[in-house]
């Protein structure tokens, strides 16, 4: 992924296209105006938390409105919980791969300890 424009455009763009005035948009994204003009001057970039309530505001993709090379209105999806589930159950398999047999039969019965509440 390459980042081919800076914060401080994709902003001034994002808000031209929404046909809402730079009020409006830190009303909506619960910023305030003064933060929203740091942003728009290239004074400061915003962190993850007002980069997604922006984003959410303007309705654009976070990492678009970074500077990346990616579809503009495409949301990534959160991760699911079964994406949540496998990922665990891999690390799970991961550590239990160097664990010698005794630690093993420890961490399943822990395991039927928990299930089995």
């Amino acid at each position: 992924m390459e980042k081919v424009d800076n914060f401080r455009n994709r902003l001034r763009q994002s808000i031209i296209d929404s046909g809402m005035s730079q009020i409006e948009v830190a009303n909506k994204a619960g910023i305030s105006k003064s933060l929203l003009n740091k942003y728009l001057k290239g004074v400061s970039e915003a962190g993850n938390h007002k980069l997604l309530l922006l984003a959410n505001a303007l309705g654009v993709n976070p990492v678009w409105l970074m500077g990346y090379d990616v579809d503009k209105y495409k949301i990534p999806e959160a991760p699911s919980k079964d994406n949540e589930r496998n990922d665990l159950i891999r690390q799970i398999e991961n550590t239990c791969k160097s664990a010698n047999i005794d630690d093993l039969k420890t961490f399943l019965r822990i395991i039927k300890s928990i299930v089995n509440k």
